[in-house]
């Protein structure tokens, strides 16, 4: 009996101490994937100053891996900025022109204050389906599916190459036919 109520007792110890540890480092592990997002974003930042992507679809890809971070369930209000500075490094001046700064940045806030995590679209993944240059070498689409919590989005970007820099200058969700299975 004693035995039992001895490991019982240091098996408690342990659990209290798990907990304060925990506390104390700033909430575990929920704080790891949070930083994650700003150092994520910090490295896009970075890269994109530093090599700037040489194709449509190294541009789209960036554009994903960004969006991506933004549509998780730990994004917070704090790195709006930084996320914004980021994204909009990808678009050109006439996205720019009609996306001004201050409107995104209060139409995302408004995103992330959505309280319940139903009615927030987090996304899950980002697949590039095609890139299609078009008659000018400086214009293409690029075809992407954008998997969600809230279904599958197909969204084709347009870019051109203004300045040896591919940038996003538009995006239009389409509708594509279902696929149904011939008998």
């Amino acid at each position: 009996m004693r035995k039992v109520l001895l490991v019982l007792v240091m098996f408690g110890l342990c659990i209290s101490y798990f907990l304060i540890v925990s506390q104390r480092n700033g909430n575990s592990i929920f704080n790891i994937r949070k930083t994650n997002i700003q150092k994520e974003l910090e490295k896009y930042n970075d890269k994109l100053d530093q090599q700037y992507p040489d194709t449509p679809q190294e541009l789209i890809e960036i554009n994903n891996a960004v969006m991506k971070n933004f549509y998780s369930r730990d994004m917070k209000q704090e790195w709006i900025d930084l996320y914004v500075q980021t994204i909009r490094k990808l678009y050109s001046e006439n996205l720019l022109g009609s996306n001004l700064e201050e409107e995104q940045k209060v139409f995302l806030l408004e995103e992330i204050q959505q309280k319940d995590d139903k009615e927030k679209m987090i996304l899950l993944a980002s697949e590039v389906e095609e890139t299609t240059h078009l008659s000018e070498a400086y214009e293409a689409e690029v075809k992407v599916i954008h998997y969600t919590n809230k279904g599958d989005i197909n969204r084709l970007y347009q870019v051109t190459n203004s300045s040896g820099e591919w940038k996003i200058d538009s995006w239009e969700d389409v509708k594509t036919e279902s696929k149904t299975l011939e008998e």
